[in-house]
């Protein structure tokens, strides 16, 4: 008796090496997982966003579109943020649901019961009758930690509370901190005062100041780098001049929607790091390094 409780001692003792070392290999691809991601706001790097989704083959901001867009192999999985009469945020680019859905209204006048009930997949295509509008949490609760997001806050002088609600679902879901500083999330905007709140609540998330035709010559870089890391216009207004200007500011440039292969590599050699764009297809090929 007394031998084999020894014999037992003895295999345990063997054991314990090989649980350190698997320690170490996980603790190590843990470690390695993380400078990969970190490594996606790298100014070396090109990023492919799918713009809501890949909408090009799917009805935008949906699952479907999403999903679609992640076996694909998009760098990021941009969605657009509107918040319903009751307070849910929801993909939708619009303020109405009258373009992309069989209703009719305001999201901000619709219960997310009443969005529910419509149909956002017929005006793209019969085969996705049916489909419905996803709340932020939904599309978190599908992809959790395998997607990255490139949420925007939209009209948020009649969302109000859109921030507070986005980082309470960001915290939820366990992607702030580190894992958002990393790149597993940006967040864009055309309201600088929004980003600015974002901010000031979570410092961790990467920020991107978008900019309109109008404003494409009133915006001080340097100014926005005290809170962003990067900024997005129209492809057609990113000049040479620009460009230089964002690059003197360490910022990341981030032009939207190229669907013209040749258009892509263009900007890329010009020195932009990444492209919205609904055709994913067509960056197969585009060179990300």
């Amino acid at each position: 008796m007394h031998y084999n409780i020894s014999k037992k001692v003895i295999n345990v003792k063997k054991i314990i090496p090989v649980i350190i070392l698997t320690i170490i290999i996980l603790f190590a691809l843990k470690i390695m997982n993380i400078t990969s991601d970190e490594d996606l706001l790298s100014r070396e790097n090109f990023l492919i966003i799918a713009h809501r989704g890949a909408s090009a083959y799917a009805p935008e901001h949906t699952l479907e579109s999403y999903r679609l867009a992640q076996e694909m192999g998009t760098d990021y999985i941009e969605i657009d943020l509107q918040m319903t009469k009751d307070g849910h945020l929801i993909a939708m680019h619009d303020l109405t649901v009258d373009r992309t859905t069989d209703g009719k209204g305001y999201v901000k006048d619709l219960t997310l019961e009443e969005i529910k009930s419509l149909d956002a997949g017929s005006w793209f295509s019969d085969a996705f009758k049916g489909v419905k509008v996803p709340t932020l949490e939904e599309v978190f609760e599908e992809f959790g930690h395998d997607a990255n997001y490139y949420i925007e806050t939209k009209n948020t002088d009649v969302n109000i509370g859109m921030e507070e609600e986005l980082i309470r679902l960001l915290e939820k879901y366990h992607l702030t901190g580190k894992v958002a500083s990393s790149g597993k999330v940006i967040i864009q905007s055309f309201d600088a005062e929004s980003l600015k709140r974002i901010h000031e609540m979570d410092e961790s998330i990467p920020l991107v100041q978008l900019i309109s035709k109008d404003e494409i010559n009133q915006y001080n870089l340097n100014e926005v780098k005290k809170y962003a890391l990067g900024v997005g216009t129209h492809f057609e207004l990113v000049s040479e001049e620009f460009i230089q200007q964002a690059k003197k500011a360490e910022l990341l440039i981030h032009p939207f929607t190229v669907d013209d292969l040749n258009m892509i590599k263009e900007l890329k050699d010009k020195g932009v790091t990444g492209v919205f764009t609904n055709d994913l297809a067509i960056t197969v090929n585009i060179d990300t390094e």
